[in-house]
C-alpha cells in the first residue's frame, strides 16, 4: 500500500482551514473504518470515501455516527457490485451512474461531484441521522480541492 505524507505536497498548507477539515475526516474515518477495507480497490473510490466524511464533519454531525457510517461503506460497494453484475438487468439508476462516473472519466470534477452527491442520497437513504450531509451542498472550502490534489501525487 502506497503512504501519502501532506508535507510531501509543498503547496500544501498543514496550517489551513482545508487541512484541518481533511485531518478530521481522516480521523472520522478511522473511528468508522478501524478495519481494512477492502471494498474501497481504487483511487476514486476512496477519493470518494475521504470526501464523503468530509462533508459529514463539515455538517457538523456527531462522532458517534463513525459505527454507522462505517456499516455503510462495505453496504454500499456490496450493492454497487451486486448491481454491476446484473448487466443489462439492473435498475438501481445511482449505482449505475456511480460506476459510470469511475469508469469515464474518475478524476474529473464533474465525476467526483457526481460520486459524491450519490454516496451522499445512498448514506442518508442507508441513515437518515445524515440528513445534514445533503444541506452542505459542493461547496466544501478547498477540501475537495486539497484531496483531488493530493489523489493526483498518488497516481501510478
Amino acid at each position: 500500500m502506497t503512504s501519502f505524507d501532506c508535507r510531501d505536497n509543498r503547496s500544501f498548507d498543514l496550517a489551513s482551514e482545508a487541512a484541518k477539515r481533511i485531518k478530521s475526516a481522516l480521523r472520522y474515518l478511522e473511528s468508522a473504518l478501524p478495519r481494512e477495507a477492502n471494498e474501497l480497490r481504487n483511487r476514486a473510490s476512496v477519493l470518494s470515501v475521504c470526501m464523503l466524511a468530509a462533508r459529514v464533519i463539515e455538517a457538523k454531525i456527531p462522532r458517534e455516527t463513525a459505527p454507522r457510517f462505517g456499516a455503510f461503506i462495505p453496504q454500499f460497494f456490496a450493492d454497487l457490485t451486486a448491481e454491476v453484475e446484473k448487466g443489462a438487468k439492473a435498475t438501481e439508476a445511482d449505482l449505475l451512474r456511480y460506476q459510470e462516473a469511475i469508469s469515464y472519466g474518475s478524476t474529473g470534477g464533474d465525476s467526483i461531484g457526481q460520486r459524491l452527491r450519490i454516496l451522499s442520497r445512498r448514506l442518508v437513504t442507508f441513515d437518515p441521522a445524515f440528513n445534514a450531509v445533503l444541506r452542505t451542498g459542493d461547496g466544501d472550502g478547498g477540501t475537495a480541492t486539497a484531496l483531488e490534489s493530493m489523489a493526483e501525487e498518488l497516481a501510478p
